[in-house]
C-alpha cells in the first residue's frame, strides 16, 4: 500500500474586527437623535411641567414681512448713535434663533428665550457663524413667566393658544406703553382685557402687529 500522508487541518484564527465602524454608527445615531429631539421629544413633554410646545420653524420670507411691519410702524429704528438706547427685541420661544439673529442684524439688542436645550445649542452655534452687527444677539433658557416684559420694545411669539393662556397676565399687565407685540400665525383672543390694552396696527398674511395702548391718566 502506498504511504498515505497524514492530513493536517489548518485552523484559521479570525482577524480582529475593528471597532471604528461601530463607533461611527453610534456617533451618527447620537447626532440624529439630538437633531430630531426638538421635533420628537418636545411635543411629548408634559406641558404642565415643562411648558413645551412643538418646534415651528419661521421661514425667512415670514420674518421679512415681520420686520417690514415693524419698520413701517416705527418700531424698527437701528441706532447709529452710541448715545441713544437701542431698541430691545425678545422672541418668546425662539426655536433655532432665526428671528433673534435677524433682529440683531436690523439693529436691535435681541434676546431669544428657549426651553429646548437642543434648539438653544443650535441657536448659540448659529450666532457664532452669523453677522449680528450692528445689534447684539443673546439666547437664554429663562422662564417665560418671570421674564420682565417691561424691558422690551418688541415682543415676538408664535401665539399658540396654550402659550397665550399662560402669558396672558404678563402680556396684559407688564408690556410697556407703546410697546409692540408681534404674533406669528395666531392673533390675540378677542377679549375685553386684550381689546383695552392693544390696538392692531396691521396684519400681513400670518403676521399681526399690535401696539400697547397708552392709557390716559
Amino acid at each position: 500500500m502506498p504511504d498515505q500522508k497524514p492530513t493536517t487541518v489548518s485552523s484559521q484564527v479570525p482577524s480582529q474586527v475593528s471597532p471604528l465602524p461601530f463607533y461611527c454608527l453610534a456617533a451618527v445615531t447620537a447626532t440624529a437623535t439630538l437633531a430630531l429631539s426638538p421635533f420628537l421629544l418636545t411635543p411629548m413633554l408634559p406641558r404642565r411641567l415643562f411648558g413645551a410646545l412643538p418646534y415651528q420653524h419661521t421661514p425667512r420670507e415670514k420674518l421679512d414681512v415681520a420686520f417690514k411691519l415693524l419698520s413701517k410702524h416705527g418700531a424698527l429704528a437701528p441706532e447709529t448713535s452710541s448715545s441713544r438706547r437701542r431698541l430691545k427685541f425678545v422672541d418668546l420661544g425662539s426655536g433655532a434663533g432665526e428671528a433673534v439673529l435677524m433682529a440683531s442684524r436690523k439693529g436691535f439688542d435681541a434676546l431669544g428665550v428657549e426651553i429646548n436645550p437642543t434648539l438653544l445649542a443650535i441657536s448659540q452655534a448659529s450666532r457664532l457663524f452669523s453677522r449680528t452687527n450692528p445689534g447684539t444677539a443673546r439666547f437664554s433658557s429663562s422662564n417665560l413667566l418671570t421674564l420682565p416684559y417691561s424691558s422690551f420694545d418688541v415682543i415676538f411669539l408664535f401665539g399658540v393658544k396654550p402659550l397665550l393662556s399662560q402669558l396672558e397676565p404678563k402680556l396684559i399687565n407688564e408690556v410697556k406703553p407703546s410697546g409692540h407685540l408681534l404674533l406669528y400665525r395666531f392673533t390675540l383672543p378677542a377679549t375685553a382685557a386684550y381689546n383695552d390694552k392693544y390696538e392692531i396696527l396691521e396684519r400681513d398674511g400670518e403676521m399681526t402687529l399690535y401696539r400697547r395702548v397708552v392709557e390716559q391718566t
